[in-house]
């Protein structure tokens, strides 16, 4: 059994890690319920918002010195979600369920709030990539990373037209900006264009040494 823990039930969950003599009932001594599973012989934890019931496939030993632990590798046969904690598309929200992770020592890490952020999923489709970027862009000093993470992540480059279209329009700014300091002025108008997620219009400004 894998029963996830939770914020609500962590304080608990340190009670159960007293190194107890065999045969003492650690679900007692925690204040947890122990329940029935369907698939395998071990109590689930009621309180836990998530449990896995598993059959275990390998265990690997990791070390011989204190702290080095094992890997167990599992197979999920049956989960059991909490209806408390998914959205309203049947979702778990990382908010509700509001996790928990073991760090070293006695520190943990509360997965909720400010610790949450979001990165859209690529799925199947194909992005441009870092090697796409040009190298005055990459070496300006002008991006940061998520600047440059942001262009790689474009799903196609601007086409030669549109390129051209652009310079066209900027073609006064551009014979001025022309000289030692082209392209970091060229990376510098791309940047405004992230500054505002305008990342098609940012390439087009990169692209343009390009089609010169």
């Amino acid at each position: 059994m894998i029963n996830v823990v939770n914020y609500g039930m962590v304080e608990k969950m340190n009670l159960a890690s007293s190194p107890y003599p065999k045969g003492v009932n650690e679900f007692e001594k925690a204040g947890f319920t122990a329940i029935a599973s369907d698939m395998v012989k071990p109590p689930r934890v009621k309180e836990s918002p998530v449990q896995l019931e598993c059959r275990v496939q390998q265990i690997i030993e990791l070390g011989k010195e204190g702290g080095a632990g094992n890997l167990v590798i599992a197979e999920v046969l049956l989960m059991h979600i909490s209806d408390e904690i998914l959205d309203d598309n049947k979702m778990i929200d990382p908010r509700k369920i509001d996790l928990v992770s073991r760090m070293n020592a006695n520190w943990y890490c509360r997965a909720n709030g400010a610790a949450l952020f979001e990165i859209q999923k690529l799925d199947s489709d194909v992005v441009v990539g870092m090697d796409n970027i040009p190298e005055f862009a990459k070496t300006s000093g002008i991006f940061s990373e998520k600047d440059l993470v942001m262009l790689a992540s474009e799903r196609e480059l601007p086409s030669v037209e549109e390129v051209d279209f652009i310079k066209k329009q900027i073609q006064d700014e551009i014979n001025i900006l022309s000289g030692e300091n082209f392209y970091s002025n060229l990376c510098l108008l791309a940047k405004q264009h992230l500054n505002n997620n305008n990342v098609r219009e940012a390439w087009k400004y990169l692209l343009i040494p390009k089609i010169n």
